[in-house]
């Protein structure tokens, strides 16, 4: 006969504590793979690109300090293309970031021929940096300013910087 004191377990203690933690690993292993599954619904539904690197997610996004600094420290870089063969001005033209397309083209003129090559590229749709600028994104990303008048001021300051950026191969 067995005493079990106020404090002290019981002899099969240890095996009912198992019991409960092999509960808790089935319900976390359960949870990772539900977390898991919604992510990957969730990189569907965004359309994530695997293949962007860093420097075309910091041009898609306007983060001039990074594209800076990855064409200073990684010069091959500028080569990079997403899966839709997008290069880095693409990305920029498509996402309208005039401010990288300008650090770019600053960047780019003691190297004309690598400029001229970012210029003529057409992504897998056929696309040129002359479509890209015309394309009108969708209702929820236009410019981030409110009015009409100062879109289409926007809308006008983007035309100049095409314009100031195209090669007269384009013409």
């Amino acid at each position: 006969m067995a005493l079990v004191l106020t404090g002290e377990t019981s002899e099969l203690g240890w095996l009912e504590g198992e019991n409960k933690t092999d509960v808790d690993d089935k319900k976390t292993v359960e949870r990772s793979q539900t977390m898991k599954k919604e992510s990957d619904q969730l990189a569907e539904e965004e359309k994530i690109d695997k293949k962007e690197t860093a420097f075309l997610v910091a041009a898609r996004n306007g983060i001039v300090e990074m594209v800076n600094e990855m064409l200073y420290r990684i010069p091959s870089v500028i080569h990079n293309t997403n899966s839709k063969k997008e290069n880095v001005l693409l990305v920029a033209v498509l996402n309208r970031q005039p401010l990288v397309v300008q650090c770019l083209k600053t960047k780019m003129q003691s190297k004309p021929e690598v400029w001229n090559n970012l210029i003529l590229t057409v992504d897998e749709d056929e696309s040129t940096m002359l479509h890209l600028a015309a394309y009108a994104p969708g209702g929820d990303k236009p410019w981030q300013i409110a009015g009409s008048a100062l879109q289409m001021v926007w809308d006008i300051k983007w035309f100049q910087v095409y314009t100031n950026t195209k090669s007269f191969y384009l013409i």
